[in-house]
């Protein structure tokens, strides 16, 4: 038997596969991301800098470094603390890095660019979300699978061909299978059939996931209108409003510490570099 058949034999078992349920993370993981990584666009900066680079570093690192290198010019990179702190709190040096690129940067000679507050890169709420998704998606794939598989069935050896024929049957949907008087109620040929009736909460469970992507969808400040209709339907005006004013907090939050960032670039190095958001606010 080939290794290919030997793991579709698997049946309810290769929905718990370690492998496949990682890669659902990954799948879920990398289109997480791509979301995250295009809310905001920044405009007018020098060619070497790209709004999609910007975003990148940011949603990785939590933040990066623009300052003017003697040999490249304007650079964007990633960046973290490197020697000590000022009264504040604040790094005194950065060490910032690219590919074949390393070098520390005294505070005073660029400009921190700061994807949130507290720099945490949006990449760990990502993993996050795509993790506690995919394990929920595994639930519902294992919940539907058990619907397929409702009997146990007890049996003599001499009998068990006889009941593998008749499940056979079941399993192929036949509405009448007609079986000799002896083999009904366990009969007198020792056969027994347990009815498992795995409770159906593939709908519980999908609305869970649809919770949690409204979750996402509100951390990213994105309208998660579609994946919480059911929801917005019994929702007053009022509570509606609400939930749209903690999306729009949540992407402005991210704006005003690019904002802060463009201004102090543009005064540093005469640049007119501003940013904006891709999405429009929620009506």
């Amino acid at each position: 038997m080939s290794n290919n058949k030997s793991m579709w034999n698997k049946g309810v078992n290769l929905m718990l596969d370690e492998n496949l349920n990682n890669h659902n993370i990954s799948r879920l993981f990398s289109l997480f991301s791509c979301l995250a990584m295009n809310r905001f666009e920044w405009k007018n900066l020098p060619n070497e800098i790209s709004s999609r680079k910007i975003e990148k570093y940011l949603y990785k690192y939590g933040q990066v470094l623009f300052f003017d290198d003697s040999s490249y010019g304007l650079l964007c990179l990633p960046c973290s603390p490197s020697s000590g702190f000022n009264v504040y709190g604040s790094p005194l040096e950065f060490h910032v890095h690219g590919i074949g690129y390393d070098k520390d940067v005294k505070r005073e000679d660029g400009i921190r660019i700061k994807s949130n507050d507290n720099c945490f890169a949006m990449k760990h709420h990502m993993l996050y979300y795509a993790t506690k998704i995919a394990k929920c998606d595994k639930a519902i794939d294992v919940n539907v699978t058990q619907q397929k598989f409702p009997y146990i069935v007890g049996t003599t050896k001499q009998n068990e061909l006889t009941m593998r024929n008749i499940m056979d049957k079941v399993e192929k949907d036949e509405l009448t299978i007609y079986v000799d008087e002896k083999l009904n109620m366990g009969g007198e040929l020792g056969i027994e059939v347990a009815q498992l009736n795995a409770p159906f909460v593939a709908d519980k469970l999908q609305e869970h996931k649809n919770n949690l992507m409204c979750e996402l969808l509100t951390l990213l400040g994105l309208n998660n209108t579609a994946s919480n209709n059911m929801k917005k339907e019994r929702l007053l005006v009022d509570e509606v409003n609400v939930n749209n004013d903690e999306i729009k907090m949540y992407l402005d939050m991210e704006l005003k510490c690019r904002e802060v960032a463009c201004e102090k670039i543009n005064k540093k190095y005469g640049l007119n570099i501003s940013v904006e958001k891709v999405q429009k606010d929620i009506e």
